[in-house]
């Protein structure tokens, strides 16, 4: 737990401390004001609330090619290229999950990536058709979602 400033606290963090600490039923809905008005009213005049101390979330992993941008820690990683193209997108980063952190891999450069991340890549699939002389699909074939080269083991 943390002490903050009630005038730094969301709604959401005033709403929390009263309905758990001074047992008014109220909702962050319902506002800033609203709420401290309802705190007001059971003799709440303190400055500062005790809010549950909120770690932020994990944030987005970019891996750029140097060693100082991949994560902490020993992990084992290989080096890999994933091209740009002329498809839509096809200059961006490319965005993949793993027990959910998303790492976003740049195109065009090698880039040192967990080998996690790397398998997520190598089973992304999506199907493509041939067509047929009316233009009918056919032939479904399984190709990489996002084709890459590897550049070390």
């Amino acid at each position: 737990m943390v002490r903050i400033l009630v005038s730094e606290a969301t709604a959401t963090q005033l709403a929390h401390y009263a309905s758990t600490r001074l047992g008014i039923d109220c909702q962050f809905r319902e506002g800033r004001d609203k709420i401290l008005a309802k705190m007001a009213t059971v003799g709440f005049n303190d400055s500062e609330i005790e809010v549950e101390d909120d770690t932020p979330p994990a944030p987005t992993e970019t891996f750029v090619g140097t060693s100082s941008d991949a994560p902490a820690g020993p992990r084992k990683t290989k080096r890999i290229m994933i091209p740009q193209s002329n498809e839509p997108g096809g200059k961006e980063a490319v965005p993949v999950g793993v027990n959910g952190r998303v790492a976003r891999i740049k195109r065009g450069i090698p880039v040192d990536v967990p080998v996690e991340y790397v398998e997520v890549l190598q089973n992304a699939q999506r199907v493509v058709f041939d067509k047929d002389e009316n233009g009918a699909p056919i032939n479904p074939t399984l190709v990489p979602t996002h084709p890459f080269s590897t550049l070390s083991a």
